[in-house]
């Protein structure tokens, strides 16, 4: 052996030491994450996870060269949640039957279902109730869906002066 090891061993030995120390600690903390514990965190991973949502943009309005509307967008919102998330069920039924016919109790009867998801309300016009901005503070889920109308027939070739071949 060289002078050098010699008179270094004793610290090569403790390093040494505690880099294996090291390793069997992180190795062991592996193996409790990865098998011991791997149900609570199989559980987790959908809270963790990211979910991708493509939210449809709201279309422009079309006009002829004389400033006549061709098209028309309407835009209709779906209501939906989980029941157990809503917050404050019978604010929630107030707010809906006050924009609908139904009365509040029929959506505390959906509120109070045991079920993961319920529809509360679908394609509600947009301009049919004020309050469905104060929802979304309840825990209830907006969804916005479009869809354009063409008052004239789906093509406007007649009022431009085209004919049909």
């Amino acid at each position: 052996m060289t002078k050098s090891f010699l008179r270094y061993r004793t610290r090569i030995t403790v390093l040494s030491s505690f880099v294996i120390l090291g390793w069997c600690i992180l190795i062991s903390r592996l193996f409790q994450i990865q098998v011991l514990e791997n149900e609570l965190y199989v559980g987790n991973r959908f809270l963790q996870g990211q979910h991708k949502e493509i939210l449809q943009a709201s279309r422009g309005n079309i006009y002829d060269r004389n400033n006549v509307l061709l098209t028309r967008n309407i835009s209709h919102i779906t209501l939906c949640g989980n029941p157990s998330d809503i917050i404050d069920k019978k604010s929630v039924a107030h707010i809906l039957s006050q924009c609908t016919e139904n009365p509040s109790a029929y959506y505390l009867e959906k509120l109070n279902s045991q079920e993961p998801f319920v529809f509360l309300e679908r394609n509600i016009l947009d301009s049919q109730c004020n309050y469905i901005s104060k929802l979304k503070n309840f825990g209830v889920i907006i969804k916005k869906n479009y869809f354009r109308y063409y008052p004239f027939g789906s093509t406007g070739s007649q009022l431009i002066g085209f004919t049909d071949p």
